[in-house]
């Protein structure tokens, strides 16, 4: 029915299954009350009850949106309500084959039909609920890889930082050597200018030095020349 609504509505399969409940929830206590109105008879009554019952957990649990077995969003495995369907019916036959006295309370009976089907399905939903074990070994499997991709987080931000910190050194390492660098430069312009001094102070000794041997070499042809006047003179020269 549903996949036939599909089909023919071009409708997503949980529209379906909504519409499908909502049609079922309107036409099951129709049925039963017709059935007994006309039939004087309990049985469809109680079927038509109990599976109300069990479509009523369907409901609850998936909101009516699987009338077939499917997994929901959050991954739990539905019946869906056509299996809620089909076990309320059999709990209401069974309820009403129990009965030993004549029904003497027709809404008590409806009302035990309704909870039969309700509970009967709530048991098959939670059976088929629990964790298997490729549930648990899924489970593990994700939790493995959740700490696996936790540790290659922690381990790519420690390299980070090991890169960031390498990087740091690595700048003051050239800050530094710039630094000695530009020492080292001004040390030498300073023994240079120190140099240049020296030269400076030598050229100047030199020259004084030669302006001193020549006011000596003036003085000594002074002193000759003098020699020389004086010698003439004693000789009756001058």
């Amino acid at each position: 029915m549903v996949v036939g609504m599909v089909d023919i509505l071009k409708i997503s399969e949980k529209d379906a299954g909504i519409f499908a409940t909502v049609v079922a929830l309107i036409c099951l206590p129709i049925v039963a009350l017709g059935s007994h109105y006309f039939l004087n008879d309990w049985l469809i009554p109680a079927i038509s009850v109990g599976a109300l019952g069990g479509l009523a957990h369907e409901l609850v649990q998936s909101q009516g949106k699987y009338m077939l077995p499917a997994s929901d969003d959050k991954g739990n495995y539905c019946l869906g309500g056509l299996v809620g369907l089909v076990e309320g019916g059999i709990a209401g036959v069974i309820l009403l084959q129990g009965q030993t006295t004549p029904i003497a309370n027709p809404m008590s009976l409806l009302i035990s039909a309704f909870l039969a089907g309700l509970a009967l399905k709530g048991v098959s939903d939670s059976v088929n609920n629990f964790p298997t074990t490729d549930d648990k070994v899924a489970a593990a499997q994700k939790a493995a890889e959740a700490a696996k991709d936790t540790a290659a987080a922690k381990l790519a931000a420690a390299a980070a930082g090991r890169d960031a910190a390498a990087e740091k050194a690595s700048a003051d390492a050239e800050k530094k050597l710039e630094a000695e660098k530009r020492a080292a430069e001004a040390k030498l312009a300073a023994a240079e200018t120190v140099k240049a001094a020296a030269h400076a102070e030598k050229a100047a000794a030199h020259a004084a030095k030669e302006a001193a041997d020549a006011q000596n070499e003036a003085a000594v042809a002074k002193l000759a020349a003098a020699d020389k006047i004086e010698m003439l003179q004693q000789r009756g020269l001058l």
